[in-house]
């Protein structure tokens, strides 16, 4: 057994405790420099992201009782890359006697690399990305059960990995795929090898959505306000973010225009035009032209509007609510409206009402994510 990250506490009572945040076991001895070529691992609801079912006929045949039916073990999904390749497939256990047929399936992706890279790498720039994807996809907290890996050359050594995110529990699917998929793209124009790179470079470049994106935080034992103010944020950061270079000619043009007012009004106030108050109050002109929530939610409503996510808030009775009672006049109007009653302390809602306009906006949030890296969402894949 080999230690990656190793953490050392020593104790008064003389006692040395050693901690590792991942594990290689191996039946060889592992010298500190491996490196592996492949990854195979397991996901939780890989199969609906595949959209491969692992029975291809449901007829049992009249032979042997062996051949209960055709596997798509053959039929496989491939993503090829000169750096990086994947492949989906099903492996399956049988169990047969006179009386009972049992098979269960197990869905696969294995990677390859042409660069060898150390267990670390392999589970943290591809593994859990992986993980974060599917559960994206699914809505759910998906977790990798096994993770094997292997170096290449004539003498392979094989290791799997033991640290918290897997669960080393096998997973077996349903014989019959869903015939929803909770992530789609036409075969031409989707790789799942380009989307965890495209994962791997938003999240190193920062992109909030990538980086902030937590499904647990999501859960069903968060309180609903709390969930509503990680939607509106991610969306609100991912707007800025991707729209960086018109902000940034937007500030340049609001500080010379700022600059301006402020000089004329200094030189009202030095005649005596202007109250001290007065002139207090003109500072307090804002020196940054930040992205709005606003501006966000309405290019999001319009870039997926297939989800039509605006028209259910509408009729959301927390939104109706407060479109009622206040100043709002439309479904934007009354998020900013909650944000920021929720923000500052201000105001308080039903936390029910609450549920509804998260689970109504969560797909939203979804949907970005998966076309950041290069798929589409399909709303009823979508799990409370």
């Amino acid at each position: 057994m080999t230690f990656f990250d190793v953490r050392l506490t020593a104790e008064f009572t003389g006692r040395t405790r050693i901690a590792g945040a991942v594990a290689l076991v191996s039946k060889t001895e592992l010298p500190d420099d491996i490196a592996f070529t492949s990854m195979t691992t397991q996901v939780t609801q890989i199969e609906r992201f595949s959209g491969l079912a692992p029975i291809d006929s449901h007829t049992l045949s009249r032979g042997a009782p062996r051949e209960f039916g055709i596997t798509t073990t053959t039929m496989r999904r491939e993503w090829p890359g000169d750096e990086m390749s994947a492949t989906f497939y099903y492996g399956y256990r049988s169990s047969i006697d006179p009386f009972i047929l049992s098979v269960r399936f197990t869905p696969w992706i294995e990677f390859t690399s042409s660069t060898p890279m150390d267990a670390t790498a392999w589970l943290r720039r591809w593994c859990l990305p992986l993980v974060e994807l599917i559960s994206v996809a699914t809505g759910a907290r998906e977790k990798s059960t096994l993770v094997r890996l292997e170096t290449s050359g004539d003498e392979k050594t094989t290791a799997s990995i033991f640290s918290n995110p897997v669960s080393q529990e096998p997973y077996y699917c349903a014989k019959k795929s869903s015939d929803i998929l909770a992530f789609t793209a036409s075969a031409e124009d989707f790789s799942l090898v380009q989307a965890l790179t495209l994962w791997n470079e938003l999240h190193g470049s920062g992109h909030p959505l990538i980086v902030g994106y937590n499904v647990i935080a999501l859960g069903d034992d968060q309180h609903p306000q709390a969930r509503l103010l990680l939607l509106l944020q991610w969306l609100e950061a991912s707007y800025g973010f991707d729209h960086r270079s018109k902000f940034d000619a937007q500030q340049e043009k609001h500080t010379a225009e700022r600059t301006s007012l402020l000089d004329k009004l200094k030189t009202m106030k030095d005649n005596g035009e202007l109250t001290r108050a007065e002139w207090k109050l003109a500072t307090r002109i804002p020196r940054f032209a930040q992205p709005s929530l606003g501006e966000a939610l309405s290019h999001y409503f319009k870039l997926h509007n297939d989800l039509d996510v605006a028209a259910k808030l509408d009729r959301a009775t927390l939104i109706r609510e407060v479109i009622a009672t206040s100043d709002a006049t439309n479904v934007i109007e009354a998020l900013i409206e909650v944000r920021n009653g929720l923000s500052h302390g201000t105001a308080t809602y039903d936390a029910f009402q609450l549920l509804d306009v998260v689970q109504d906006l969560h797909p939203l949030v979804r949907a970005e994510y998966l076309r950041l890296l290069g798929g589409s969402f399909n709303a009823d894949s979508f799990r409370y």
